[in-house]
């Protein structure tokens, strides 16, 4: 998660730094933007649309963003998009700056400077057979499939690298255990998005026609299938994430080592910030325990898609930020630019960290919590004193920090945790809300006044009671509340 904001923010300080040393000449937006094949944009394009098409040439930088891009003509200096898709056809004058879920540099492409890096943040980075890239490569992605050709080196994060082509310099990699099939799982998340990409399984794969003129640096749960040319040994540094009782003895001991180890470590972190919660905010650290208890489903339902809609949000408020330096820099105000765009990136960074440290750590201590509080209540009996909660928070966090290191099926306990933590929380956010508004509507229109009663309807009853009659007129026979 720090590896990703990390990518995020070097991307909005490019973004600043061009932006701060440009002006303007062309902005689109809107549901469709095009240039066409014979409109030459003088200066940089900034665009803000739905699906984008670059038949034309642009003179300057390509900065902005679009659900889906499309780059068949020139950008004679640097691309920085934000896309859903990007797909690139044409020409690249200077750098790629890439961040969305799927970008594909095809074979038509090309780079003018042979300098020209690809920097992407992505869930699946492809260049395709006979693509050139005179620069460097640097991707944090699910997955790197390199065809084409680099001319310097390649640095990949990742869980699956795939090489067929030829790269001059040195490799850097670190890839996940082809024994996994997050593939698979990965797949079915962008079935609505229907986004134009196959994922690989994890692992590093490098073909027959690959050759790496350097030197080749992986970390991997298991050794790569290496079928090129390389011209040095390669340097593999295994992770052990899992026993195997065809290791040797050393082996195991020292896998399990490094469990205790994780185990440790998150009893500890996951203790810690339980604590400090409940001593600063017992109330609200309590509070989405009925939930949990009385609203399983409902809290599993509802942190499922507030933890998946969390992506959608900060990537709008990426946009917007976009937006409103676009407009700065329109207007040809180039400092309040940069100013503004450190603070509103600072805030969406902020927020974000926010909302993840509450998802990531918060709503598993509130399962802990509520865990815990089950099995102090089945040994001693109903206990709300301090002692049982603390007890409850401690037991509760061993159990979790056991399970989630299991390898294999870790992740699910892991995820479940986030998951009915986090709606249980968003559920009591939504409950609070309610009960402050219903207080709202019951307070007087003026504090220390109340409401006043109208006086019961006059009724034209020819039969009224005697004494009723020739009565003077002033008289009110109902009594203000005062």
């Amino acid at each position: 998660m720090r590896t990703k904001w990390l990518w995020v923010s070097l991307f909005i300080i490019l973004f600043l730094l061009v932006s701060g040393a440009t002006s303007a000449h062309e902005v689109l937006q809107g549901d469709e933007c095009v240039v066409e094949a014979d409109q030459i944009i003088s200066g940089d394009l900034f665009v803000l649309c739905r699906t984008l098409t670059i038949n034309g040439v642009v003179e300057g930088n390509l900065i902005g963003a679009a659900y889906t891009a499309q780059i068949n003509g020139e950008v004679q200096d640097d691309i920085y998009l934000a896309a859903g898709q990007l797909n690139v056809r044409g020409v690249v004058g200077q750098n790629l700056i890439f961040a969305g879920p799927v970008l594909q540099v095809n074979p038509t492409a090309s780079f003018a400077d042979d300098r020209g890096d690809v920097i992407s943040l992505s869930l699946s980075t492809q260049i395709f057979k006979d693509v050139t890239i005179p620069g460097s490569i640097t991707s944090v992605s699910y997955q790197l499939l390199m065809n084409g050709n680099v001319g310097r080196e390649v640095s990949f994060w990742g869980s699956a690298f795939n090489i067929g082509g030829e790269i001059a310099q040195d490799v850097n990699a670190t890839v996940g255990d082809p024994r996994t099939n997050d593939a698979s799982q990965l797949e079915t998340l962008l079935v609505p998005f229907q986004f134009d990409v196959n994922l690989v399984n994890p692992g590093l794969v490098i073909s027959e026609d690959a050759t790496i003129g350097g030197q080749l640096s992986y970390t991997s749960p298991v050794i790569g299938q290496i079928d090129g040319q390389l011209a040095n040994d390669p340097a593999f540094t295994p992770i052990i994430t899992r026993p195997d009782f065809a290791l040797s003895d050393e082996q195991n001991v020292a896998w399990f080592g490094n469990y205790l180890v994780d185990v440790l470590r998150e009893f500890v972190s996951l203790g810690l910030v339980g604590l400090i919660g409940l001593l600063l905010l017992p109330r609200l650290m309590q509070s989405p325990l009925r939930n949990i208890r009385w609203r399983p489903f409902t809290s599993l339902g509802v942190g499922i898609l507030t933890f998946f809609m969390s992506f959608v949000v900060v990537f709008v408020m990426l946009i917007l930020i976009l937006v409103a330096i676009s407009v700065f820099v329109l207007l040809r105000l180039s400092d309040l630019a940069i100013i503004g765009g450190i603070a509103l990136g600072a805030l969406n960074i902020g927020g974000a960290s926010l909302f993840y440290l509450v998802a990531i750590y918060i709503s598993r201590v509130i399962v802990c919590l509520a865990v815990g509080r089950v099995i102090v209540w089945s040994i001693w009996g109903y206990d709300s004193s301090p002692r049982a909660l603390y007890a409850s928070l401690l037991i509760g966090v061993g159990i979790l920090a056991i399970l989630v290191w299991i390898p294999i099926v870790g992740w699910i306990f892991n995820g479940l945790a986030l998951a009915f933590g986090l709606g249980a929380i968003c559920l009591s956010i939504a409950q609070f809300d309610l009960r402050a508004r219903a207080a709202t509507a019951q307070q007087p229109l003026h504090p220390g006044t109340s409401r006043p009663i109208p006086p019961p309807p006059m009724i034209d009853d020819k039969s009224s009671a005697p004494g009723m009659d020739n009565l003077p007129s002033d008289f009110q026979w109902w009594k203000d509340d005062e």
